[in-house]
């Protein structure tokens, strides 16, 4: 006899006493727990091992989110319909933690403050600014070029003095680095400012230091105060990043990436599990126009491939755009023509039996693919178009545009966005003839703009807009262990810092790439039949 509703409150409230959990949860975790206990209908061995993890999973003030009860229960049930391996989380942009760093007591820390929702008050916007702003800043005063001068370092340690714009007015002709946002004023003068001041910038002779610099990148910028109130910049790069070893020890305890975190004993079994895994492969394709004829033919010869050879990899990433045609809500938007697309595509997968069996399907959304309306996170594709692959493949996984994936101890994020021709347009410095001209040396400054700049998308909200209360899902803070970049730009890797970041290409010119996560290797992969310069029409204007 199944327990009433009532019977399932009363013995969760029961079992998280038992735990030492007992008012830990918050009031959305709590439900979603509840929920889970009822759909399972009393599975107590699941759910004990689901509470140690949520354990591990206290902030500061002995709280747990909402999030980090999603994750466990993915992690440790296998996420219901998705059905994933104990091993590999995906992680929905709508559920990474807030984390923010607090200027008072001069530490990161967990914020649940309020809610993230969609329909945020405009006092949101303030808090984006300043929470990126802030993020940077206790990163850079940490760097040990930029730190408070030490007495017992010697006297001709290297050191920078960072000057607070409001500082520049008594400063006027001496040599000063300050630290601020680019923006630009009321009569398009591009002006720096910070919580304090705004100041006007004069960039005519200013040598950059590397990066593509635009409108909202948080910048350090070398220069003289003049006297008519403007900072002439002499040199202008951005603040520098960090290792993950580098994070202050009790940041170290957050979770910043939406995955459960794990207790000593489960790292080590972890680790050990990952011995196993050397090999494991994470393919990644951009671009699949499910209304090209020839999309099909490339995903019948690499799935054929992977299939004939025995090497079948552990998941395949599927990004959009999903569809070549025009962008949705426009005349040409063919609706049922993507569902069929998809539909295709679950019996394509259905006709390569260890494909299916073996490897997890991940489905992110492209820029011009159906949903909310141009702004990021995106949420997953809306069902209407995933119905029918969802019951041929009952493990696919319908994520959000970024979205996060942990596969063993390796951190992953993914985000499809044409970022390299919005930024080299907007970019506020001519760039050098050899960057300019060289694809590689291209994608190199936008990896590390994106890196040191520890946001996804630099763009002013003007161009891309956000969702203001889930800004800190596009945060790149600490690094993760790899970032793909997928782009209409050529193929394209570098690692910085310890992060992987990589570019897989487009399937449309039958490119893609794969990546071991563990090895911490990418494979930049080429099907056959493209030439080295068959680039095709990738069908994308320009804004």
């Amino acid at each position: 006899m199944q327990q009433s509703g009532r019977e399932y409150l009363k013995g969760l409230q029961s079992t998280l006493a038992e735990a030492g959990l007992q008012g830990a949860l918050q009031a959305g975790g709590f439900k979603v727990l509840l929920q889970y206990v009822a759909d399972v209908q009393g599975d107590l061995d699941v759910v004990h091992a689901i509470l140690e993890q949520l354990k591990t999973s206290m902030d500061e003030q002995g709280t747990v989110s909402q999030a980090s009860v999603e994750a466990a229960i993915q992690q440790i049930a296998g996420g219901g319909s998705s059905n994933m391996p104990q091993h590999v989380t995906v992680i929905d942009a709508f559920q990474v933690p807030r984390v923010r760093y607090d200027a008072i007591h001069k530490r990161l820390v967990e914020d649940n403050s309020r809610p993230a929702t969609l329909q945020a008050p405009p006092e949101e916007k303030v808090r984006l600014a300043q929470a990126r702003f802030n993020l940077l800043y206790q990163r850079l005063r940490r760097n040990a070029l930029f730190a408070p001068i030490n007495p017992a370092l010697p006297s001709g340690q290297p050191h920078a003095q960072l000057t607070e714009l409001t500082g520049l007015k008594g400063a006027i002709g001496q040599r000063c680095i300050v630290m601020g946002v680019i923006s630009s004023s009321e009569e398009g003068a591009t002006c720096i400012e910070d919580e304090g001041a705004v100041v006007p910038l004069d960039l005519s002779n200013a040598k950059t230091t590397g990066g593509l610099i635009t409108e909202n990148c948080v910048v350090v910028a070398q220069g003289e105060m003049g006297a008519d109130g403007v900072f002439v910049v002499q040199e202008l790069g951005f603040p520098g990043c960090e290792r993950r070893s580098e994070l202050p020890a009790t940041a170290k305890k957050l979770n910043f990436f939406g995955a459960p975190l794990l207790s000593a004993e489960q790292q080590a079994r972890m680790e050990l599990a990952e011995l196993d895994a050397q090999d494991d492969r994470i393919v990644f394709l951009a671009n699949v126009w499910l209304d090209r004829p020839d999309t099909f033919e490339a995903l019948h010869t690499l799935l054929s491939g992977f299939q004939d050879a025995g090497t079948i990899p552990s998941m395949l990433v599927f990004m959009g755009n999903f569809s070549a045609a025009a962008t949705p809500g426009s005349a040409d938007a063919d609706y049922v023509g993507l569902r069929e697309g998809f539909t295709r595509l679950a019996r394509l997968i259905d006709t390569y039996a260890a494909i299916k069996e073996g490897s997890r399907c991940v489905f992110v959304p492209g820029p011009h693919d159906p949903g909310l309306g141009a702004i990021l996170p995106q949420p997953r594709l809306p069902s209407y178009f995933t119905s029918e692959l969802q019951a041929v493949l009952p493990n696919a996984v319908f994520a959000t545009n970024p979205c996060r994936i942990k596969y063993f101890s390796k951190e992953v994020v993914v985000f499809r966005y044409d970022l390299m021709k919005h930024m080299r347009r907007r970019c506020l410095l001519t760039l050098p003839d050899d960057i300019a001209d060289s694809p590689d040396a291209l994608f190199e400054q936008l990896a590390l703009t994106v890196l040191q700049q520890s946001t996804l998308c630099p763009l002013p909200l003007a161009v891309q807009p956000v969702h203001w209360a889930h800004d800190h899902a596009l945060q790149l803070y600490p690094l993760p262990h790899a970032l793909v970049l997928a782009d209409a730009s050529p193929q394209a890797s570098l690692s910085h810092e310890g992060c992987t970041v990589f570019n897989p290409g487009c399937l449309q010119e039958r490119n893609f790439a794969a990546y071991m996560p563990i090895q911490d290797e990418v494979e930049p992969s080429c099907l056959p039949g493209s030439g080295p310069d068959g680039r095709e029409d990738t069908g994308e204007e320009d804004d």
